[in-house]
């Protein structure tokens, strides 16, 4: 599924913005008068890029740059500018705060930013894994912040352009910031959260041009089904029930797809019955019910259209139950 037909989830455990504001230490009361207005920051770091300043949320009260309203938040002085001089009104005159910018010397080398990737156990109840991916601009003397941080995972698999999950977003100089992976569509597939089986590739950029790549295998949990041993079994070989049936979901390029099923490995059982099944939103159809002879394999049509998820289940004669042992949801 591309970019551009589907949002997905990196649940950012920071903003920003939020970290200016506690940087600056500003409160939000009302002031009361003059003395209670909070005044703006100033951000003078090494060199002329990050030269900024930060106005307050402080309720009621209005900063100005001349006759320019600024709103709240971080700005960066304009290029070739030293001085800005902001007044603040709230029936009350207050200012004016003048701010000389003097750090203009070169910036020391800024230390190598670090990603982890962990990836938890796959959950058997989806057949996905969570992945959490932690991006860290460690600190350093340089006080950069990553501004457009863009994250991003992908199946080494696929094409490029399938790109799976983004995020960007900016970072201050010693912050982490976590993303979790996940599938955030709910209107079809229920919100299930996680990854599917593949090789992926995960990378992160920032504003200066750093490039960080990890590459990952996130291994199935639930592409099969171990039937357990039983009683003698008459007619079979060994006298006894047992073995291994899979199933795979190999997607079409239309609506035609084909779920595929193995029973090679089973034995002491004559049968071995399948369910296939499309989700779409909060609704599941049976289309397909196949039953096969244990040591054989055989692939069926199913129709399903974007969007839908198709799961394969076997029926465990020892529980009375359905397993699921393969889901695959059709790119959009």
């Amino acid at each position: 599924m591309s970019r551009k037909t589907k949002s997905w989830v990196a649940a950012a455990y920071t903003t920003s913005f939020a970290m200016m504001m506690s940087l600056t230490g500003v409160i939000f009361a009302s002031p009361a008068t003059a003395a209670d207005i909070v005044p703006p920051a100033q951000l003078d770091r090494c060199g002329t890029e990050q030269d900024q300043y930060v106005i307050p949320l402080n309720g009621g009260t209005s900063y100005w740059i001349g006759e320019t309203y600024l709103e709240p938040g971080a700005y960066t002085m304009a290029s070739g500018t030293t001085t800005v001089t902001i007044r603040a009104t709230t029936g009350i005159q207050a200012g004016p705060w003048i701010f000389d910018y003097t750090n203009n010397g070169p910036c020391p080398a800024e230390a190598t930013n670090t990603m982890a990737v962990d990836i938890r156990p796959c959950n058997p109840a989806t057949g996905l894994t969570e992945v959490l991916l932690t991006y860290t601009n460690v600190a350093d003397a340089t006080a950069w912040y990553d501004s457009d941080l863009y994250v991003e995972a992908y199946m080494k698999e696929k094409a490029r352009s399938e790109i799976d999950y983004v995020m960007d977003g900016s970072l201050l100089d010693g912050q982490s910031v976590t993303y979790d992976l996940a599938d955030s569509e709910p209107s079809s597939v229920g919100g299930i959260e996680g990854l599917a089986p593949g090789t992926y590739i995960f990378k992160a950029f920032h504003s200066r041009g750093g490039l960080l790549t990890y590459e990952a295998r996130i291994e199935s949990c639930n592409s099969s089904f171990e039937f357990p041993e039983s009683p003698s079994t008459p007619g079979t070989p060994d006298g006894s029930t047992g073995g291994k049936a899979t199933a795979e979901i190999k997607p079409g390029r239309f609506v035609i797809h084909r779920a595929c099923m193995n029973t090679q490995k089973v034995t002491g059982l004559s049968k071995v019955r399948f369910r296939v099944e499309r989700k779409v939103s909060s609704m599941t159809k049976l289309i397909k019910r196949p039953t096969m002879r244990a040591g054989s394999k055989a692939c069926y049509k199913v129709k399903a259209n974007r969007g839908s998820l198709l799961v394969v289940k076997v029926f465990n004669p020892d529980t009375k139950k359905w397993v699921r042992v393969a889901r695959k949801k059709i790119k959009r």
